[in-house]
């Protein structure tokens, strides 16, 4: 019998049939990497094991902010509950949080 592999699939790929699950995203929304378990072909009916891969990127950005080459670039945080938000600052260069006052001028 030959074996096909599919690993690192872009979809959970049936081994005995080759069928592609379209919505493979779908499967297992809260499980963790590894966890998916049991799977049934929706085409053959056969069950196989499938396991969901994930890979991890970083990005990194200049702050210069952070070393002092420039100032925090504050704007206040909107969002629900009103309660939560008040007085919330956000640098939008660097992404530093902080509670702040502001002043009768509207100045941080």
């Amino acid at each position: 019998m030959n074996e096909m592999d599919y690993t690192q699939e872009y979809e959970i790929t049936c081994p005995y049939c080759g069928n592609k699950n379209t919505d493979s995203w779908e499967v297992g929304k809260d499980v963790n990497e590894g966890d998916l378990g049991e799977q049934e072909c929706q085409s053959c009916g056969k069950i196989f094991t499938a396991s969901r891969n994930m890979t991890i990127t970083y990005t990194s950005y200049h702050a210069p902010c952070l070393n002092g080459e420039k100032e925090h670039d504050w704007r206040q945080i909107i969002g629900v509950p009103k309660e939560h938000f008040k007085n919330r600052f956000r640098c939008y260069i660097c992404g530093k949080e902080e509670l702040r006052t502001i002043n009768q001028d509207n100045k941080i």
